[in-house]
């Protein structure tokens, strides 16, 4: 959620129940570039990167901390996307 930072869900989290099974993963190893634009993350230059590295590199290499080490993710951005559910 936009602008819900730690404090505020503190002082709500009594009131707060989240049921992650009702959300699909997000399709990071598998969407197309203009479909990985669409993430709030994700700029259309990173959504090119993802594609060409999952391209160009095996799939047991395919985790967010490798983009950001390959440069395809600033540091801010994987460890938001790191903390998404994928898939």
């Amino acid at each position: 959620t936009w602008h819900f930072d730690r404090e505020k869900y503190d002082a709500l989290s009594d009131l707060i129940t989240l049921d992650t099974t009702a959300f699909a993963p997000f399709g990071l190893w598998r969407l197309s570039e203009a479909e990985l634009q669409r993430h709030p993350y994700i700029d259309r230059h990173a959504a090119h990167g993802i594609v060409l590295y999952r391209e160009h590199n095996p799939r047991a290499s395919w985790t967010v901390e490798k983009l950001a080490a390959a440069g395809v993710l600033g540091a801010e951005n994987a460890q938001k996307l790191a903390r998404c559910r994928l898939e």
